[in-house]
């Protein structure tokens, strides 16, 4: 017997508010295939990715501005520099930043096909990573470097909200991702945050929690940062039909007053049973 999740469609996905008791209040937004959110500092825009397009998104007038329809290549995993005015995203091969609003044309910052995934909190420092699960650091001087290389697998990296600790997901235990915090640039030890998994680091806004996905829930641990990096075990905040990443998009964001804004799946996702699946298979597909 087979079971499967029939494809998903364009418009099985919406956007809500859900607070920390996990009660959701939906977005009056379009459903859309949302593949990538990242709200800006301030909380009132926020970065969205479809299959299509990137758009900037003014959540308190509703209004969508393409940001990447006037480019050629497909575009994807935006983020906000910390000024709330520029939007950096992969593009082609290559990362580029410009003004969300679209009043100045795009700036090459990198030539090199990586995932852009946080800013320093001066915006002189942008981290990413590569098609190796290598993170680098890119400043605006134009130095290059690797921050946290090796065998394993490293990626989604965040910079802490006063710039001297760094969050990321790292497969060095073997097996499943796990979220870790070292101190920012280092040297320092590594920090284990999660338990059962964890993917999708995000630090609250005053830097003293860290949030983070664990399947469809949203998991959260207490930091201190000094005198040196202390971590609490981290408690469920809430479960819900959240849709979850594995290859480094990010499916959900932290606002400023410590609600999350997340991608909530439609309910109507079809679940297909074959009978039979290998009768099936031969009546199809036969080898005789």
């Amino acid at each position: 017997t087979l079971v499967y999740v029939a494809e998903r469609v364009d418009g099985t996905a919406g956007l809500v508010w859900v607070d920390r008791q996990g009660i959701a209040v939906p977005l009056a937004v379009e459903r859309r295939d949302y593949t990538h959110v990242d709200l800006s500092p301030d909380g009132t825009q926020a970065l969205l990715d479809t299959d299509t397009e990137t758009y900037a998104y003014n959540i308190d007038r509703g209004t969508f501005i393409p940001i990447t329809s006037d480019m050629p290549g497909s575009s994807g995993f935006p983020l906000w520099h910390p000024n709330s005015e520029l939007a950096t995203f992969r593009q082609s091969g290559a990362i580029y930043e410009k003004t969300a609003d679209t009043s100045l044309e795009r700036k090459a910052l990198l030539q090199d096909d990586v995932i852009p995934t946080s800013w320093s909190p001066d915006g002189e420092q942008l981290a990413v990573f590569d098609s190796r699960s290598d993170i680098r650091i890119l400043s605006r001087d134009g130095n290059y470097k690797s921050f946290l290389n090796g065998p394993n697998n490293e990626r989604s990296g965040r910079f802490s909200p006063d710039g001297s600790a760094f969050a990321y997901v790292s497969d060095e235990s073997g097996g499943e991702f796990q979220v870790y915090v070292t101190p920012y640039p280092g040297p320092g030890r590594r920090v284990p945050v999660s338990i059962d998994g964890g993917l999708s680091p995000i630090w609250s806004a005053d830097g003293k929690e860290l949030f983070f996905r664990q399947g469809s829930k949203v998991m959260a641990a207490s930091i201190v940062l000094e005198p040196e990096i202390d971590v609490s075990t981290p408690v469920e905040l809430f479960d819900g039909p959240y849709t979850v990443d594995l290859s480094g998009h990010q499916r959900y964001d932290v606002a400023p007053d410590g609600r999350f804004l997340m991608v909530e799946n439609s309910e109507d996702f079809r679940i297909v049973v074959v009978e039979g699946f290998f009768d099936e298979l031969d009546r199809l597909v036969p080898t005789d």
